[in-house]
C-alpha cells in the first residue's frame, strides 16, 4: 500500500479457482449446513459442516479442478475440489466420498488424499468410516483442498527361487488383493521348473516361502 508517504511491503496471495463448480450454497456459522451432489461423476459426494466450524457466513462450493497432478502415477477415481480454497475450520468438517462398491471388492484398500497446495503433494487423510451398503468413505478435514479417492494397489507376491549351482533364477507370481488364490498355478509352475532343471543337471533347489 502506498499512501504517498510510506509504502508497505506487498503481500503475495495465491488464488486457486476450480475449473467447474457443481454446487454452491451459503452456510451460516451458527446452524452449519450440508451440500451434496446428485449427478455426474461426483454423484453421491456429501459435505457436512457442523455448527461452529465457520466464523462467518460463507459461500461454499464443490466442483472439480482438472489441473490436479497424478497421485503416485495413478488415475484419480474421485477428484473433488472445494471453495473457498484453503478455507480453515474451527471444527472438523466431514466429507463423504462415493465409491463403486461393485468395482471395489476390498473397501479396506481404499485411501483418501488431500492435495497440499503449499508443497505440491498429495497427503493421505485417515478414513473415519467405510459404509459398504451405500458405498461411502467418510473423512474429516480441517481446511479446504482438492480431494482424491484411490484403491491401494500394492501387490502381494510369492517368490519361488531356483538355485541351479550356476546361479539362481527367480519366478515371481503376483496376485492383487481380491483375486483368487494363485497357489494351484504356483505349484504347476514350480513343478515345471523342477522338471526343467532336472534335465539341466541342477545341483540345488531352494524354495522360499511366501512373504
Amino acid at each position: 500500500m502506498d499512501d504517498g508517504v510510506n509504502q508497505s511491503t506487498p503481500d503475495q496471495v495465491k488464488v486457486y479457482v476450480m475449473d467447474r463448480v457443481i454446487v454452491k450454497e451459503m452456510i451460516n456459522p451458527g446452524s452449519g449446513g450440508a451440500l451434496s451432489i446428485s449427478d455426474g461423476n461426483l454423484a453421491g459426494l456429501q459435505l457436512a459442516i457442523p455448527p461452529g466450524a465457520l466464523t462467518a457466513d460463507t459461500t461454499i462450493g464443490i466442483g472439480q479442478d482438472f489441473s490436479l497432478p497424478p497421485l503416485n502415477g495413478r488415475t484419480i477415481q474421485i477428484p473433488a475440489s472445494f471453495e473457498p480454497a484453503g478455507l480453515s475450520f474451527a471444527l472438523p468438517v466431514s466429507v463423504m466420498v462415493p465409491y463403486d462398491a461393485k468395482r471395489y471388492k476390498n473397501p479396506d484398500k481404499l485411501k483418501v488424499y488431500l492435495y497440499d497446495e503449499s508443497i505440491g503433494q498429495w497427503i493421505e487423510v485417515p478414513i473415519v468410516r467405510v459404509d459398504q451398503v451405500y458405498g461411502l468413505v467418510t473423512v474429516n478435514i480441517t481446511h479446504f483442498s482438492s480431494l482424491a479417492l484411490i484403491e491401494d494397489e500394492e501387490e502381494t507376491s510369492s517368490k519361488h527361487e531356483i538355485d541351479g549351482g550356476f546361479g539362481c533364477g527367480m519366478i515371481k507370481n503376483v496376485s492383487r488383493p481380491g483375486n483368487p488364490p494363485t497357489w494351484p498355478l504356483d505349484l504347476f509352475l514350480l513343478g515345471t521348473i523342477v522338471l526343467w532343471l532336472s534335465f539341466r543337471n541342477t545341483k540345488c533347489l531352494r524354495f522360499l516361502p511366501n512373504h
